[in-house]
């Protein structure tokens, strides 16, 4: 028998044959697969930076007022805050100082969350 005789009778043939048409398929690919794959996964790692800096400014954001209030309870404790001359219309004499500590508090936290931003987005 010939060589090509043996090759068109081979019953492998038909199976290689198969084989070839499909790797053939297979890379008749659109020509915006590759950029649409990349934006795609461009798209899951910038939400999953969001979610990742989301959650870490609640976290700061949580720990923070939990310190002020254990803060504010420790003060109460020890009698460090005027307490005795409270009276419910007015308001008391530390509010201001307070305010401008819880203010100055949340202006930093707001800060912080801005230059986090900037930063990761450059």
């Amino acid at each position: 028998m010939n060589d090509s005789e043996e090759r068109l009778n081979d019953p492998l043939r038909p199976l290689f044959l198969q084989i070839k048409a499909e790797d053939e398929a297979a890379e008749a690919l659109p020509a915006s697969f590759r950029e649409e794959a990349l934006r795609r996964m461009r798209k899951a790692a910038a939400a999953r930076r969001r979610r990742s800096e989301a959650m870490g400014l609640l976290a700061v954001t949580v720990a923070s007022a939990g310190i002020m209030a254990l803060a504010v309870v420790a003060l109460l404790k020890a009698d460090l805050l005027p307490t005795a001359g409270w009276k419910v219309p007015e308001p008391p004499e530390g509010l201001a100082f307070y305010a401008c500590v819880g203010g100055l508090t949340l202006l930093l936290l707001l800060a912080d969350c801005v230059i986090r931003r900037r930063v990761m987005h450059d």
